[in-house]
């Protein structure tokens, strides 16, 4: 019901009956025909169904259905429509969230090669025609119709270091090895919500992730039992209660609040660790690469390590660094908070993270607590390394141009203040930057035939740093990542301050190498592994919270929904 209201508030609807119509917004849904009452203005006190059965000779079908109710918020009595005279006005714009299957289906339809893409922004320009506007003309202004030719130059992608080899990457893509800390999980099972999933699949997913466990080099013993069915996410509690798993995965149910109650329960309530599987992922059976994707994941959760890059910029002279990244996820309405993210690495080899996260007034971007999340994580990282990082390099997402002042006045006196409150002379090197997606600017190759995917795109390793970037600021443009659909977007990152005075060049390479140490598959990413996490653990945070949340009393609501002890101190990785 909670569903229905959010899709159909402030949508416009048609209310038809004979000899009139006429068209209102719809605030909320209340009580139905058979139970709504109100009292006209002459006359006794009456049920909407009782209304239109004796004034409007209508008898209704559906009294049993929620009244709409629409019209000016203010007045009493309001204004309830039974459903059934009712119709949405079509054509209205929709602001709500698509769904998966929408999105899905945009996507196809929106994605093209970038050669596809080029003409048709080349066709827009010719048939806007800016430079014969009079406007333009009396001002002698010209655009340009043709696209800016810059100079490009391919970075070289880091090797990336297993166990027993090395390996290359090629493309944006790599093939896996054995992981140089394998994880070991003996006490797990299998929970399913999904009653279509089968028990053959069930204990076939089982067989398999043990099988490839052996190959990565994690241990895997058998789930016991196979698994367990439960008709609902709500008994979760209760069961991760009774059962003390180091790690339970989880086969979802269709339900849109199935992942979040399954992390509530997980997470909040009783620490235990989970693995969550849509049904769709296992339905069609069980594919050696979705199962190889599942392991890189459950060995990050249980504190093992995938690979490393040796050569990584910060590695080079062995002084202990921590990088940080940092997003806030703003909400569709001024009813929810938004959520700020921060992440940081623990280990010298900048692979584990773990996150701090908190409340924020709607639509606030500058992070208003981040002194005592910088605090949080450089005494974790003292307690994993017995060491103060002598470099923080901090990585934020979500920054537009017209912020830059504002985030360095708040955010990087923040992280300043809060090494001095550890210590009074702590005053690590700061090196922070800013990372963006939300821009125009695309690339496409002057020579398809140099591009390396289907798409035509430019190559992974894609840099950008003159022509059109700033005068003063440090700052470039770089595809790190192979493009699956459509037409890669570029990430600008802009460097705002550095206290270890780092060339153009190393900061290229740094953030190159970390879009090569994200856990979750083995092919670079679009931007680098701390904000990709931070964006993940500000999506993780909002599932606890209640979409009823009371936005005046966040420091309240904040403290009802605290991450389990056992889990931020021994699996701070759960949240990948």
């Amino acid at each position: 019901m909670q569903s229905l209201k959010t899709y159909l508030k402030r949508l416009k609807v048609s209310y038809e009956l004979p000899n009139m119509k006429k068209v209102y917004v719809i605030n909320d849904l209340d009580d139905p025909p058979n139970q709504a009452t109100f009292k006209p203005d002459k006359g006794k006190e009456m049920t909407v169904e009782q209304y239109f059965r004796n004034t409007k000779n209508l008898p209704l079908r559906y009294s049993y259905l929620p009244t709409l109710w629409v019209g000016n918020t203010t007045r009493r009595p309001k204004i309830l429509l039974p459903m059934e005279f009712c119709t949405l006005v079509p054509g209205q714009p929709v602001t709500k969230s698509m769904t998966e299957k929408q999105v899905r289906s945009m996507i196809k339809e929106v994605s093209q090669n970038t050669q596809v893409r080029l003409g048709k922004i080349q066709q827009s320009v010719n048939s806007l025609n800016y430079n014969s506007h009079p406007v333009m003309k009396e001002f002698g202004l010209t655009v340009n119709t043709t696209p800016e030719e810059v100079e490009a130059r391919i970075l070289e992608p880091p090797l990336l270091q297993y166990r027993e080899a090395n390996r290359s990457v090629s493309r944006g893509v790599w093939q896996g090895g054995r992981f140089i800390e394998g994880a070991k999980l003996d006490n797990w099972t299998i929970v399913c919500l999904d009653n279509r999933t089968g028990d053959d699949t069930l204990k076939d997913l089982g067989k398999q992730l043990m099988n490839a466990a052996s190959q990565s080099g994690v241990f895997v013993g058998p789930p016991q039992p196979a698994f367990h069915r439960l008709r609902d996410a709500r008994d979760l509690k209760d069961y991760f209660s009774k059962n003390s798993y180091k790690l339970v995965i989880v086969i979802l149910s269709n339900r849109d609040d199935c992942y979040s109650q399954v992390k509530r329960a997980s997470e909040l309530m009783t620490g235990c660790l989970t693995q969550c599987i849509k049904p769709k992922t296992i339905s069609r059976g069980i594919q050696r690469a979705t199962v190889s994707n599942i392991l890189l994941k459950i060995n990050a959760k249980l504190n093992g390590r995938n690979h490393s890059i040796p050569t990584l910029p910060l590695l080079r002279d062995g002084r202990p660094a921590i990088i940080m990244g940092a997003d806030v996820t703003h909400p569709g309405s001024s009813n929810f908070p938004s959520i700020a993210a921060v992440t940081a690495s623990y280990d010298v080899n900048f692979f584990k993270y773990r996150f701090e996260w908190r409340l924020q007034p709607p639509r606030k971007e500058m992070i208003d607590d981040l002194k005592a999340i910088t605090m949080d994580h450089l005494k974790f990282y003292y307690r994993c390394n017995r060491a103060k990082p002598e470099t923080i390099v901090y990585i934020r997402d979500g920054v537009s141009d017209g912020q830059f002042i504002e985030v360095l006045q708040v955010e990087l006196n923040a992280i300043r203040a809060a090494c001095m409150q550890l210590t009074a002379d702590y005053k690590p090197a700061i090196v922070f930057i800013v990372v963006q997606k939300r821009h125009r600017t695309r690339f496409f190759p002057k020579d398809p035939r140099i591009s390396e995917d289907a798409n035509m795109n430019v190559p992974a390793g894609t840099c950008v740093d003159s022509v059109i970037t700033h005068p003063s600021l440090v700052d470039f443009y770089l595809v790190s990542h192979a493009s699956i659909k459509g037409v890669a977007r570029p990430t600008k990152y802009v460097k705002l301050w550095d206290d270890l005075n780092m060339s153009e060049d190393e900061v290229e390479k740094l953030m190159y190498y970390l879009c090569h140490m994200y856990t979750r598959c083995n092919r670079s990413v679009s931007y680098p592994a701390p904000t990709y996490y931070a964006h993940h653990a500000a999506a993780r945070a909002k599932t606890y919270c209640d979409k009823n949340i009371d936005v005046s009393r966040l420091e309240h609501e904040q403290s009802k929904l605290q991450i389990r002890d056992n889990i931020k101190q021994n699996s701070p990785m759960f949240f990948v």
